[in-house]
């Protein structure tokens, strides 16, 4: 996560996971993280610590503009993506997934003034609130978050049954 998280997108979706039994550990490349309220969010581990091999999904819930360059996550996407986990991205964090390269050939939607940068790279943009394109899944605003969510669960209870 990044500094200026939208605070209830974070609260909906950390209590939403909890809540399915699921374990939730935030991570950046900082140990705390200011909300868009000014709440300060500490990390559970450093981006720079994450390993693929540990986690079944890396979610990433908004992407101010100047992380979408910043090494440390796109390694983590790129690791995560190479190991065949489950990544979702909400609101302009799909840019990130595009810089990582992996929405190479691949069909995702973002916030609106997003879409030029998604094709950039060479994703198929659909320009729905809502794309899921094998292990990615991405939503391109707030609104689409409950939507988001539903199959996100939906994707982690396959992944558990493998």
């Amino acid at each position: 996560m990044f500094n200026g998280i939208k605070n209830n997108v974070y609260h909906i979706t950390s209590n939403y996971l909890e809540r399915k039994l699921f374990q939730v550990v935030i991570s950046s490349s900082t140990a705390e993280i200011e909300t868009d309220t000014g709440d300060t969010i500490f990390t559970s581990k450093l981006l720079k610590d994450i390993k693929s091999t540990d986690y079944k999904a890396l979610i990433i819930l908004n992407s101010p503009h100047e992380t979408t360059k910043e090494s440390i996550i796109l390694k983590a996407v790129a690791d995560m993506n190479s190991a065949g986990k489950i990544i979702g991205a909400i609101y302009d964090a799909p840019l990130i997934l595009a810089e990582a390269g992996i929405l190479s050939g691949r069909k995702a939607t973002v916030w609106a003034t997003g879409y030029k940068k998604l094709i950039e790279a060479g994703a198929i943009y659909q320009g729905t609130p809502m794309v899921i394109d094998g292990n990615i899944i991405t939503a391109s605003s707030y609104q689409a978050l409950p939507a988001f969510l539903t199959k996100l669960m939906d994707m982690l209870t396959k992944e558990e049954k493998k």
